[in-house]
């Protein structure tokens, strides 16, 4: 089984509160694997390609792999965070190939 993270919100331009956090912990995605601290407060950074990827590898995901765009950093890619009202949709596909 192979899988690919697509373009989502990443790195240092995805600010979320503790409330996230926790709700990733109670997911089983240990915030060490993709949360980092913003600085002062109760806000961090989240990654959260690698807290899919974490996901499915724990699922048994034989190979995860991530395509590395931030929604929010590439003018490109649809961002709601970014544009707000004005952000246009994407979508996600399952499929099975063979």
């Amino acid at each position: 089984l192979v899988a690919a993270v697509g373009p989502c919100a990443t790195g240092a331009r995805y600010e979320v509160g503790p409330e996230v956090v926790a709700a990733l912990a109670r997911a089983g995605v240990p915030p060490v694997a993709c949360v980092r601290a913003r600085g002062p407060g109760d806000r961090a950074w989240l990654d959260l390609d690698r807290a899919v990827a974490h996901q499915l590898e724990a699922a048994g995901v034989g190979t995860v792999e991530r395509l590395g765009r931030c929604t929010i950093a590439d003018p490109e890619l649809h961002s709601h965070r970014r544009d707000g009202d004005r952000a246009g949709r994407g979508a996600g596909l399952i499929a099975r190939l063979g």
